[in-house]
């Protein structure tokens, strides 16, 4: 009779870390994946979707430029691939988190205007600028450090940015329960760990690729800009409405990969 051999463990793990992985990628990308349903702990794959939806800003940054069209076309090509390939999710989150903490009285009431499926003028402003900054900030990095390293930035920019929503899901609890900050806040820092563990590994070698041996140093101060961005939506939103929500990781998500932007163009 034969017996069954037990499953390798470090199979099982790489298994586990695909699934998780695609829940994420289904849930914050529009990328045709096969989903399955997503448990707290799969927030720490969140850093491989997003390197995944840069890479697809990335290739349309690079392929723009190499045709011979201007930084400032490529950068804004790029940015609305990022908007396309996520669907607006995180972009929805920012202009919902700046009604909700600009209009509302108390933290029930913005809680009630950042579900509002209406947009407001605090709404409009912050997504307008997000954008241009964002636009304005690739199109420079583009001028510094080329199309190909710049693209290799959005990948770390991605990956960074996810990173941070589950930082923040980690140490703020939810404002409300029923809403995806909610559902997705993990109960142990573990995730964090790996998410950031990730986060490193991916952006690690994409930044030397990109920048040389000062890409160790892009690593640390992309992720000193990121964390710092990532602390303050944070602490605005615990004084604000007492925690976070799905909305304000889409905030915490535009505000950390604009402030890894910002910190790799000032090093440049």
């Amino acid at each position: 009779m034969l017996t069954p051999k037990p499953r390798n463990g470090m199979n099982l793990g790489i298994r586990d870390w695909l699934l998780d992985t695609s829940a994420m990628l289904a849930l914050v990308t529009r990328l045709p994946v096969a989903g399955c349903e997503p448990m707290a702990k799969a927030v720490r794959a969140l850093p491989i979707a997003g390197a995944d939806a840069g890479a697809v800003g990335g290739l349309i940054l690079a392929a723009s430029s190499a045709i011979g069209l201007p930084a400032s076309v490529s950068a804004l090509f790029a940015v609305a691939g990022l908007v396309l390939v996520s669907g607006g999710l995180h972009e929805d989150g920012l202009a919902d988190t700046a009604d909700g903490f600009g209009g509302g009285r108390d933290a029930q009431d913005k809680l009630r205007i950042m579900r509002d499926s209406a947009i407001g003028s605090y709404g409009v402003t912050a997504l307008a600028l997000a954008l241009m900054t964002r636009v304005a900030l690739l199109a420079a990095l583009t001028e510094s450090a080329g199309a190909s390293a710049t693209a290799l930035i959005l990948i770390c920019g991605g990956a960074l940015s996810r990173a941070c929503i589950v930082l923040l899901l980690t140490t703020l609890g939810p404002a409300r329960q029923d809403g995806l900050g909610g559902a997705f806040a993990p109960g142990s820092s573990s995730a964090l760990w790996q998410a950031i563990a990730a986060a490193a590994i991916i952006c690690g070698p994409a930044l030397i690729l990109a920048l040389g041996l000062w890409g160790l140093a892009g690593l640390a101060i992309s992720g000193a800009c990121a964390g710092a961005a990532t602390l303050v939506v944070r602490q605005l939103a615990k004084r604000q409405i007492g925690g976070q929500t799905g909305d304000v990781c889409g905030a915490v998500q535009q505000a950390a990969e604009i402030a890894t932007l910002t910190g790799l163009l000032v090093m440049l």
